[in-house]
């Protein structure tokens, strides 16, 4: 017969074998931190997120961080919880992050998980995990992770927490949208440890101090231009901001808007904004009557001042508006390619204009080409779209992404241009391989705007007769479907088939079956 003790503490393994509750910290995420999340939710819910809001997530050296004061330059929202690992974080993902829809992340995670004996390497598997999720609902958010801090308390982990810090610097290195923040060398002084007056007693939380610190490394990688730059580092990654608004008569009102979307595609960290046709001039013939009364100065001003945020925001911009030649002669209908270190570097006329067009304006003769951090650009005005010709001509000189300006807005019921301006512009991309940025003005009755990939299908959408800022990435390194590029250039110069000819009576008899 089995002694009584050595019964009962077989129960009690097999009930910690098969007990639904684990009672470790990595493993009991949702009973842990039910009341802390449940606090965030109502914190939430009272007071939501504003736009552009910078999220702090991480353990208690988040928590106990006083973002407000530190930062208070920017819109911050502290999701610290002291004790947690990358686990918790994992597992509450869906209401810490994606709700709050973060201009940029810092996350600070790893500290806890070595301490509780999780490896280097355990560590960094759950950083990709967690990055691979935010890029799932958050695909162009960048990510800021503070390296894992040496500290007096867990200094004889440091080993283990610089390995991991590592992997972690050496994988972002490689992917864009990453920055890895170094905070770990600035905190060790000249005895070759951490600096005591950079924490509190315990020799593991931070001091005002040490808080200072990291503040002082975390701004430097905040900086918009920095961010900016993190974005766009691989060559050949462009982010496009694809714009629309009313745009109307009232050029004050249109460069409002103007710099209203080019701040938000900052925000973003856009490389380069896209308006439409017209956007800062308005139209004529539906705008403007004529161009007679336009007011030549203040067009010149309001451009001024889009050129000088350009070079604040270190953005490039397409810009549509009229063009003014002088001497009785009609203006053009253009696009002027602003460069964020050098202004306008050059300007595209619209080349086929329409016969309500040619009453206002001169048709322009020449092609324009750019590059921007590796992507050469064409662009390309509204009525352009109905001669692939020239398409074909920018396909001949490499061009990869063509900005296409649209001014379809205005639109009476039953018109045919929301039906067919879309499908068009696919086909141009497919048949071409290229990205196509086409926009337009959402004064009602308009077409949305849009982003084509080069296999022809639709990236994104706005919505339609709504002002919008959409953003689209341009990889040109990234294999599309390319069903003509076998014969492609052949077809260009002339062969029309793609195999050999034969010379065959029964070929050549078309009348035989």
């Amino acid at each position: 017969m089995p002694h009584p003790r050595r019964t009962i503490l077989n129960l009690l393994f097999a009930f910690l074998l098969i007990s639904p509750f684990v009672f470790t910290q990595d493993k009991d995420p949702a009973l842990r931190w039910n009341k802390t999340m449940e606090k965030f939710r109502q914190q939430d819910k009272e007071d939501p997120s504003k736009p552009g809001v910078t999220l702090f997530v991480g353990s208690s050296s988040i928590r106990g961080w006083d973002l407000e004061k530190y930062f208070s330059d920017r819109t911050v929202l502290n999701r610290g919880f002291g004790g947690s690992q990358f686990s918790d974080v994992l597992y509450h993902f869906d209401s810490l992050i994606p709700p709050h829809q973060p201009s940029s992340i810092v996350l600070y995670e790893g500290d806890n998980d070595i301490a509780k004996g999780k490896s280097a390497e355990r560590v960094f598997s759950d950083y990709k995990k967690l990055i691979s999720k935010i890029r799932q609902k958050l695909p162009l958010t960048p990510v800021l992770f503070i390296a894992i801090k040496p500290s007096l308390a867990r200094w004889q982990l440091v080993g283990e927490m610089r390995k991991a810090n590592k992997l972690i610097r050496n994988y972002s290195e490689k992917h864009p949208l990453l920055a890895y923040i170094d905070i770990d060398t600035p905190m060790i002084d000249a005895t070759g440890k951490p600096a005591g007056d950079l924490f509190i007693q315990d020799g593991l939380h931070l001091s005002p101090k040490g808080y200072q610190l990291w503040t002082n490394q975390v701004k430097k990688e905040l900086d918009p231009k920095k961010l900016a730059r993190t974005v766009k580092r691989a060559p050949g990654k462009l982010w496009v901001a694809t714009c629309q608004f009313p745009v109307s008569k009232d050029i004050k009102e249109n460069s409002k808007w103007i710099q209203k979307q080019m701040r938000e595609a900052r925000h973003l960290y856009a490389n380069v904004v896209h308006f439409s046709e017209c956007a800062l001039s308005g139209y004529a013939g539906v705008d403007h009557k004529n161009l007679n009364q336009l007011d030549w100065g203040l067009l010149r001003k309001e451009t001024e001042k889009i050129i000088a945020l350009s070079k604040e925001l270190d953005l490039w911009v397409l810009l549509g508006s009229t063009h003014r030649l002088g001497d009785g002669v009609k203006p053009h209908n253009s696009l002027y390619i602003i460069s964020p270190s050098e202004g306008v570097i050059d300007r595209y006329d619209k080349r086929f204009c329409t016969s309500g067009d040619l009453r206002h304006y001169s048709s322009g003769d020449h092609f324009v080409h750019f590059k921007i951090n590796g992507v050469s650009c064409g662009a390309l005005i509204c009525y352009d779209i109905r001669f692939p010709e020239l398409f074909r001509q920018h396909h001949l000189k490499g061009t990869r992404l063509i900005f296409h300006s649209f001014y379809n807005a205005r639109q009476r019921p039953g018109s045919i241009h929301p039906k067919i301006m879309p499908p068009t512009a696919q086909a141009r991309a497919a048949t071409n391989n290229m990205f196509l940025s086409v926009n337009n003005s959402s004064a009602k009755h308009s077409w949305e705007s849009l982003f084509v990939t080069p296999d022809g299908l639709i990236g994104k959408r706005l919505k339609t007769d709504k002002a919008g800022v959409m953003l689209n990435e341009v990889d040109v390194n990234r294999r599309y479907y390319d069903a003509s590029k076998p014969y492609r250039k052949k077809s260009i110069q002339g062969e029309l088939q793609s195999g050999k000819t034969v010379d065959h009576p029964r070929s050549k008899d078309r009348r035989s079956f």
